[in-house]
């Protein structure tokens, strides 16, 4: 008898939106051997389509202009942005709820990937109270879980620990962004496999475990690509944030399945500053500025020669035009460039 997940399947497409064709036109695994692996290869193999690619880029580019402008919410804060590029295969949430079995963290509107945000805010705040010789950035728990004591540095950075006191409680001056997937043509998904061995032994402890058992091949989701992060608050503080999260990528990867080798990202170009458009902006408005005066100097030479030009010629300098921001608006703010 035919489901009503076999009537809408043909409605979607996998590389319309990956997320909905994953979950919706899942396949019944138990009438075909490899029917899971082979659906998760659909989305994996398909790059992405023209809609689906134009949509995602409009919305990366909104929320990239937004959280240029964005502050943290603190006097004087910045949001500064990182690409962080993964040498090999990541998987978040990997043990959350999902129609495989496994899941991995989507954006629902578009069925991407990404980063969460608590996930890096994490992974920071351990690689920190861990690995950090500064006694400021330690914490101390007692043999059940228990928080002792929470150094200074990590308190301020993170927020207090739920453990403390409620006069102690403060939330962390560092905001910790959702990374978006950067987009690109190539799908980010790719099929994994993983083959866990004597599984009666390992989850119910009734037999022990024998070379003749064969492994039950569970094929996954995981995803390769470079991800947008971004950090919000007092620019100090961010800069010490990012440090820590890109050691702790480096060392001891994110999400699932780090102890393989999933999740890090590489010391030699996996972690780079992204430059704010409006710097870029800027820089390009002061090249135009530049070449008008070379432009101004040449004509201004010509039309000495020429005894065109009485007195002496001094061409305006970029910096004495006024107002600048009226002549050349920025696009992002609408208030023109800040004059230094």
């Amino acid at each position: 008898m035919p489901t009503i997940r076999e009537n809408v399947s043909g409605a979607y497409k996998a590389d319309a939106h990956p997320g909905l064709w994953l979950d919706v036109a899942m396949p019944d695994c138990a009438a075909k051997e490899g029917a899971k692996a082979e659906h998760i290869e659909s989305i994996a193999s398909k790059p992405l389509g023209a809609r689906l690619k134009e949509r995602y880029t409009f919305a990366y580019e909104a929320r990239l202009s937004a959280l240029e402008s964005f502050h943290g919410m603190v006097a004087d804060g910045k949001t500064l942005l990182y690409e962080a590029k993964f040498d090999g295969r990541l998987v978040v949430d990997l043990g959350a709820e999902s129609v495989i079995e496994t899941n991995c963290a989507k954006i629902k509107t578009y069925g991407l990937p990404y980063l969460p945000g608590s996930s890096l805010k994490g992974m920071a705040s351990h690689f920190a109270a861990k690995n950090l010789i500064d006694e400021k950035w330690n914490c101390q728990f007692k043999s059940d879980g228990k928080l002792i004591n929470q150094g200074e540095s990590h308190r301020i950075l993170f927020g207090a620990h739920t453990d403390a006191p409620d006069d102690e409680q403060m939330a962390g001056c560092v905001v910790f962004h959702d990374a978006w997937w950067i987009p690109s043509s190539n799908s980010p998904y790719r099929l994994d496999i993983m083959t866990p061995h004597h599984g009666k032994y390992n989850l119910e402890g009734k037999e022990w475990p024998a070379d003749w058992e064969q492994p039950v091949p569970v094929p996954f989701l995981t995803v390769v690509g470079t991800f947008l992060v971004a950090l919000s608050g007092p620019p100090a503080w961010v800069a010490e944030a990012a440090k820590i999260l890109k050691f702790a990528m480096e060392q001891e990867g994110l999400g699932a399945k780090t102890q393989v080798g999933y999740g890090r990202i590489s010391p030699k170009g996996g972690w780079k500053e992204k430059e704010s458009r409006a710097n870029q902006q800027a820089e390009m408005f002061l090249r135009k500025l530049r070449e008008v005066e070379a432009e101004l100097v040449t004509d201004a030479c010509k039309a000495c020669n020429a005894g065109k030009l009485i007195g002496d010629y001094k061409p305006q300098r970029f910096e004495e035009y006024l107002p600048l921001h009226e002549k050349y608006p920025s696009w992002e703010t609408g208030k023109g460039l800040s004059q230094k």
